[in-house]
């Protein structure tokens, strides 16, 4: 008896290190083609094996901000199937649109009354404008997987607690030249990764200041 409850508690614990061992973490920094930091660019890990793939949060809402006339963060990325709210900070109106073939739509001119959040169900990016102020420029990517993250002030990111497998790793960024603005490589990621890339195409200088724009209505 004590043989087998012996045997059954080091099945148990070798169980737990194995799933354990089973979760890695994956860093990877991103320069742009002449070696300068490449800040904000989207990164997105998605699993070759599908089971790996979780749906967002039941009832999950995050917020693309409309403060001091631009749309913050500049860039939201969020799960396929998650919502969004759209929330006034400033004291003015704003009508946010977009054309985008991800995800068209409208909310008409509004200040304190938010309107209801949006679920974005398309995999792809989606250009925000509003209406009333014709420099405020956002950008809301949508990635089918759960795994991902924006390089920093240093170009780099870092996911923990990762499944342990084969990824298709994908770079976004509207300010990358070329057709898709980023590029897709495949990566082992079976064990703790350190990647560093530099990319091969241009990218666009960054857009002016909002502060430079000229503002000669405000409407309250």
């Amino acid at each position: 008896m004590v043989f087998k409850r012996v045997k059954v508690f080091l099945m148990v614990m070798l169980f737990s290190a194995s799933a354990a061992a089973e979760n890695v973490s994956f860093s990877f920094e991103l320069r742009d083609k002449g070696g300068k930091v490449f800040e904000d660019a989207v990164v997105s890990l998605m699993p070759t094996d599908s089971s790996l793939i979780m749906p967002p949060p039941s009832g999950a809402v995050t917020e693309m901000e409309q403060k001091d006339k631009q749309f913050t963060p500049h860039i939201l990325v969020v799960q396929k199937g998650q919502s969004v709210s759209f929330p006034n900070r400033d004291d003015i109106q704003h009508h946010v649109f977009s054309f985008s073939e991800t995800k068209s739509f409208e909310l008409q001119l509004y200040k304190e009354d938010v309107p209801s959040p949006l679920v974005f169900d398309n995999v792809g990016d989606v250009e925000l404008g509003c209406s009333v102020h014709d420099w405020m420029l956002g950008y809301i990517k949508v990635v089918e997987t759960p795994y991902f993250a924006k390089t920093d002030d240093q170009g780099r990111v870092y996911l923990q607690e990762l499944p342990a497998g084969e990824y298709n790793l994908s770079v976004w960024h509207p300010r990358i030249v070329n057709k898709s603005n980023g590029f897709t490589m495949q990566v082992d990621v079976s064990k703790d990764v350190l990647l560093n890339h530099q990319l091969e195409v241009d990218v666009l200088p960054p857009l002016l200041g909002f502060d430079s724009f000229e503002q000669d209505a405000e409407y309250q």
